[in-house]
């Protein structure tokens, strides 16, 4: 194999736009939901996450949680990982990689308190066996 000159080297390197395969094509414009959904969620600090519900609410749409997940999968230049369900939980399909990235920026999963069994739920469960 033959080493290329100066010249070679630098005419591929520099080649003009039209040789570099295509340009990257803007989208369509973003809704007013998305725009303000791209805000909330890129103003949620590094480490800490919201839910899908809070993150709707801060945008103006009560009860619009699966709106945010749709949003999410429409917007490619959001932090997608701070954002999780309603109880802390993740989605499944891609719970390592989002604890992966939240633990690079300093995050620490809660600790979850087991639940008090009370009297009434004791006897709910008696009525039910």
């Amino acid at each position: 194999m033959r080493a290329r000159t100066g010249a070679a080297k630098a005419s591929a390197t520099s080649r003009s736009p039209e040789t570099r395969g295509p340009a990257l094509v803007a989208g369509p414009p973003l809704t007013p939901f998305l725009q303000k959904a791209r805000e909330a969620i890129r103003a949620i600090p590094r480490g800490t996450t919201l839910s899908y519900g809070t993150v709707a609410l801060v945008c103006g749409v009560p009860n619009g949680a699966r709106a945010v997940v749709r949003a999410l999968r429409s917007l490619d230049d959001v932090p997608w990982w701070r954002v999780c369900r309603a109880d802390g939980s993740f989605a499944p399909q891609c719970l390592p990689l989002q604890e992966e990235l939240l633990r690079q920026e300093g995050w620490r999963p809660r600790v979850r308190k087991p639940r008090a069994v009370t009297r009434k739920s004791e006897a709910s469960r008696s009525k039910s066996d």
